[in-house]
């Protein structure tokens, strides 16, 4: 339930964007015939049409927002577990060699020039 949640918020985020573009379109085509039914015969046709397609792209616009957020958190959350890994290989590997321990003394330079 809880293994690879990166994988799980990109398809989440995938759905959760189709969804709102679905919703978004089914939603303004309501309000499309409800708007042309009260017009009627009015030269108001054209204004709600221009409010229907404004509000279908502002619809999948936030959709399309709202869901690429999750789905780049989801990419980061795998990239960081691809990441770990790769150190942990890394320690492991460093591990297996023989260090020599020297005692290094540090000595800081200096200048004087002023």
């Amino acid at each position: 339930m809880f293994n690879n949640p990166g994988k799980k918020l990109k398809s989440l985020a995938k759905l959760i964007f189709w969804l709102a573009i679905v919703l978004n379109v089914l939603l303004f085509i309501g309000i499309y015939v409800a708007m042309v039914n009260e017009a009627g015969t009015d030269g108001n046709i054209i204004v709600f049409i221009v409010f229907v397609v404004l509000g279908l792209l502002i619809g999948a616009l936030i959709g399309w927002l709202s869901s690429i957020l999750l789905y780049a958190f989801g990419e980061l959350i795998e990239d960081i577990h691809s990441m770990r890994k790769q150190i942990n290989r890394i320690e492991y590997r460093l591990s297996k060699i023989p260090m020599i321990q020297e005692v290094r003394e540090e000595t800081y330079v200096e200048d004087d020039e002023e």
